[in-house]
């Protein structure tokens, strides 16, 4: 028989304990973002909360670790020999952002981008509108009579 080298049912009873992370705090040439458009490539649109919107490009130790999404609240440095564009360093997630928000290192100018649905819920694709056929029938009736086939010739 091989030896157990993993331990037994003790060993493993505590492997699923969470750990809450410590909330990475925003340092002075650090902002808060977020997400507006997904580039492509590790690379994201996002507005800042100076007002501008930069290229955010995915730091290495980020790539494999965490998946960044439209609307996602995230923490970057802006370039300072290419205005244009910021490295993304940590992505919040929304209990963090109010937790930041609560400790009052977020601007009070930069309010979060929500998901618009364009009033889908009021559209139905099998509503009939009667007042629009009752037009089209009238010419469409007389067409009718006149294309009308006799069964008997056939």
């Amino acid at each position: 028989m091989p030896k157990n080298k993993f331990g037994g049912n003790k060993s493993k009873k505590g492997k699923n304990i969470v750990v809450k992370k410590e909330l990475v705090n925003i340092e002075e040439c650090e902002q808060i973002a977020q997400v507006t458009k997904v580039l492509g490539n590790k690379r994201f649109e996002v507005k800042c909360g100076d007002g501008k919107i930069r290229i955010g490009i995915l730091r290495g130790s980020m790539k494999r670790n965490s998946w960044v999404n439209r609307l996602d609240v995230l923490l970057i440095e802006a370039w300072g020999f290419e205005d244009k564009k910021c490295s993304i360093l940590h992505k919040y997630s929304y209990e963090d952002y109010y937790e930041l928000l609560s400790t009052k290192q977020i601007p009070e100018n930069f309010v979060l981008e929500e998901d618009i649905d364009n009033d889908l819920d009021d559209f139905n694709p099998f509503d009939i509108n009667d007042s629009d056929d009752e037009n089209s029938d009238s010419s469409d009736d007389a067409d009718v009579k006149k294309k009308e086939i006799n069964i008997d010739d056939i």
